[in-house]
This record gives structure tokens, sequence and C-alpha cells, in this order.
């Protein structure tokens, strides 16, 4: 295999079914859901009471619905989390001597991934990806020292990026606030105050209105 050949992913990746009833030592853990925009997120909304059956998600575990995916409804467990996910969902890791996990969710999501995601899914109307079908996925892997290059350099200019983001976002709020802060200043009259000094003789715009409003009832009332 050349180092940058298509593969499907099915040989990196091992499923889990690990269900919460089969777990004495875990206790009290949370239900989390999947997100196209967060990822693995913490939910309120529980399908059932009773949890024995729901699958437990460790940290760098994939989750996703099988009906959500092909609009990137998938996530990467978090290192700081371990909690369920409904039994609906499909649950798997990679073989991280193989394939890192932050690289191939990068695929999954990208225009490539949903193009492999929506090509093998079944169905026409509401099409699903089983992970059988998540097994088939082509995708291009490197060898693992490549892959750890690849994503450090991500994860650098991920930082990079979100420095700029964040200054962005900092220049954006001061230039809504300076907006503000002019539309009151000429509101309140303090943009012209200088010249109104200069021109005294000139009549304010709201003695001008006052004028415009007498002259426009006038002419009303002579039916002009």
């Amino acid at each position: 295999m050349s180092e940058w050949q298509k593969v499907k992913i099915g040989d990196f990746l091992i499923k889990e079914t690990q269900r919460f009833l089969d777990c004495d030592y875990l206790k009290n853990l949370e239900v989390y859901g999947v997100s196209n925009v967060e990822g693995i997120t913490f939910t309120s909304h529980k399908k059932s009471v009773d949890l024995s059956k729901y699958i437990v998600i460790k940290p760098k575990y994939f989750a996703y619905n099988p009906y959500r995916i092909n609009v990137g409804s998938i996530g990467l467990t978090p290192d700081d989390v371990t909690g369920l996910v409904s039994p609906a969902y499909v649950v798997f890791r990679t073989d991280e001597s193989k394939l890192l996990p932050e690289l191939l969710l990068s695929f999954l999501k990208s225009t490539d991934g949903l193009f492999e995601i929506k090509k093998n899914a079944r169905g026409t109307v509401r099409q699903a990806l089983r992970y059988e079908d998540l097994c088939k996925i082509e995708m291009a892997i490197p060898p693992i020292e490549e892959q750890r290059k690849i994503l450090k350099k991500k994860k650098s200019f991920d930082l990079k990026l979100k420095d700029v983001l964040e200054k962005n976002s900092d220049q954006n709020n001061y230039i809504t606030l300076l907006r503000q802060q002019i539309l009151q200043d000429a509101i309140s009259g303090k943009l012209t105050a200088d010249w109104r000094e200069k021109n005294s003789n000139i009549e304010p715009a709201n003695v001008l209105l006052e004028k415009i409003k007498a002259k426009k009832e006038k002419l009303i009332a002579e039916k002009k």
C-alpha cells in the first residue's frame, strides 16, 4: 500500500457496545447527545427513564446517530468525559496505533468525508449510515508518524486561527460600541457643538422643524 492510497477505514476501527448495565464500577454517568456544531454535548433530553441499555462513551470514542451523520452530526468524546449515549447511536473508536481519531473526525466532517458518508448510506427518503456502512468509507491514510506531524500542524494552525478570530471579534465589538457612541453624540448634539457655537446666528434644527411643520399645516389648510 502506498503512503496516500485510499483504503476502507473499517480496518482501522473498533466498535464499542458496552452498556451501562454491564458497568458496575461506573456510577451516575451523564447522558450526552451529538450536534453537528458542538459534537459530543450534554443533553437533558433522555428518551428513557431506564438507562441500563445506554452505551458507554469514554475519551476518544466516536458517537453518531445513523440518521444524522449525513449533516455532520458526529462527535469525538473529550479527554475529560465518560458518559452515556442513546442505544440508537453508533459508538466506535480508532486503533490509535494506525489512525489518529482527530484526523478521522476532520475527514468525516469535510466535504470529501460527507460525500463518502452519503455514498455509503442506505435508504432514499431518509438515509442511514450503519456501522458496517461506515466501515466501507474510503480515506487516504498515511503512516502514523506522518499523521502525528499533520495533527501537530493542524493544532498549531487552529490556535492561530482562534487567536485571529478572537481579535477580530474584539475589533467588531469596538466598532459596534463606537457606532453607538457616535449615534448618541449626534442625538445629544455633541458632534455639532463647536459648529453651533461659531454659527450662533443659524437656527437649530428643532426650530427649523417647527417652522416646516407650521408651513405644512398652513398649506393643508389652504388646500395647496
